[in-house]
C-alpha cells in the first residue's frame, strides 16, 4: 500500500528563508517548526511514519502540525491516509485489562450502546477504544462526534439508521487534524457544520437540484464556492449565466465563473452586478431594465394602425 507523502511546496532551500520564519513564529506552533525543519534536513518530504519515530511525537500531534503547516503553504499533502491501520491493534486481554481499570471508559461505552440501541461488537469495541486511548479526545467530545455522525446517517439513510464504527474512527481523525479537541471547539464546528448544511440545502434549489443528494463531487464544489464567500444568491447568478451560455447546469463551466468572480473581489450580488462587465443591467428590483423606447415604438405603431 502507497503510504501518505507530504512534500514542500517551493524547492527546499538550505535555510529557513525569514518569511518562513516569521510564518512559523506567528503561528506558535512549536510541532510544525520541528516538523518544517525535519522536512527540510530530509530534502523536502517526509512520511507520517518516519517522522514519528524520529521525532518521537504522537500521530495526531504530527497531524496536527502537518495540517498547520499546510495551512501556511508551506507543504502540500497528497493522498488520504488509512485511519484504521493507524490506530494500535489491541489485544483481547490488553482490552480487558484497560477497560476494567478505566471507569471512564466503561461510562462511555454505556452510552454508546445507548445511541447504538445495541452491544457492540468486539471489533467496534476496539475502535471505540482506540478513539479514546490514541486518539486522546475527551469522552464528551466523543458522543458528540458519534451523535453528529448517526444524524448525517439518519438523514442519508432514513432515521434509525447507524454509522459503522470504521465511519465513525474516519471522522474522528478529521477531528483531531483540525484540533477539535474540547467541548468548546466541537460545539462550535457542529454550529459550523449547521450553517454549512443550510446554506447547501438553499444553493440546492438555487441551482434545481431536486428530489435527491448531491453527489460527493457536487458537494465538493459548492463548498468550495461557499467557502470563498459566496451566498446562495450569488451561486444563482453564476448559474443562469452558465445555463444561458451551455444550456445545462456544467460544473466546471460555473466553476470558472466563480473563480473569475473571486479573483475580482466580487462576491454579493450588488458587487457582481456593479464590477463584472459580463452582467446585464439590473433594476433594483433584480429585473433587467425594460427597453422604454422599444415599447413607445410598438405603441405609436399600434396607434397608427387603429387610425388607419
Amino acid at each position: 500500500m502507497n503510504e501518505v507523502k507530504y512534500k514542500a511546496a517551493h524547492e527546499p532551500p538550505l535555510a529557513i528563508s525569514a518569511a518562513e520564519a516569521d510564518r512559523l513564529i506567528d503561528r506558535g506552533d512549536a510541532s510544525a517548526a520541528l516538523l518544517y525543519i525535519y522536512m527540510l534536513r530530509r530534502g523536502g518530504a517526509f512520511t507520517m511514519a518516519e517522522a514519528a519515530s524520529r521525532l518521537r511525537l504522537p500521530a495526531a500531534r504530527l497531524r496536527s502540525a502537518a495540517e498547520a503547516l499546510a495551512d501556511m503553504g508551506l507543504i502540500s499533502i497528497s493522498g488520504v491516509p488509512a485511519p484504521a491501520e493507524e490506530l494500535p491493534e489491541y489485544s483481547t486481554e490488553e482490552m480487558s485489562e484497560r477497560t476494567m481499570e478505566s471507569a471512564e471508559f466503561a461510562s462511555l461505552t454505556a452510552e454508546v450502546q445507548s445511541l447504538f440501541g445495541r452491544v457492540l461488537s468486539g471489533t467496534e469495541l476496539k475502535l471505540l477504544f482506540g478513539i479514546y486511548d490514541y486518539l486522546a479526545l475527551p469522552p464528551e467530545v466523543i458522543l458528540m462526534l458519534i451523535s453528529h455522525c448517526i444524524e448525517q446517517t439518519e438523514k442519508r439513510l432514513g432515521a434509525g439508521r447507524r454509522p459503522s464504527m470504521r465511519s465513525i474512527e474516519r471522522e474522528a481523525y478529521v477531528w483531531v487534524n483540525r484540533e477539535i479537541c474540547t467541548l468548546e471547539a466541537a460545539e462550535e464546528h457542529l454550529r459550523r457544520m449547521q450553517r454549512l448544511d443550510s446554506e447547501l440545502e438553499k444553493t440546492k434549489a438555487a441551482l434545481g437540484i431536486q428530489g435527491r443528494s448531491l453527489s460527493s463531487t457536487e458537494r465538493k464544489y459548492i463548498e468550495g464556492w461557499l467557502e470563498l464567500g459566496f451566498s446562495h444568491e450569488a451561486l444563482a447568478i453564476a448559474y443562469d449565466r452558465t445555463v444561458l451560455k451551455t444550456g445545462r447546469l456544467q460544473w466546471k463551466y460555473m466553476d470558472s465563473i466563480v473563480r473569475s468572480w473571486h479573483g475580482k473581489g466580487l462576491h454579493t450580488p450588488a458587487e457582481i452586478a456593479g464590477g463584472d462587465t459580463m452582467a446585464p443591467p439590473r433594476s433594483q428590483s433584480g429585473q433587467s431594465e425594460p427597453d422604454r423606447g422599444g415599447i413607445e415604438r410598438m405603441e405609436r405603431l399600434m396607434s397608427r394602425m387603429k387610425k388607419d
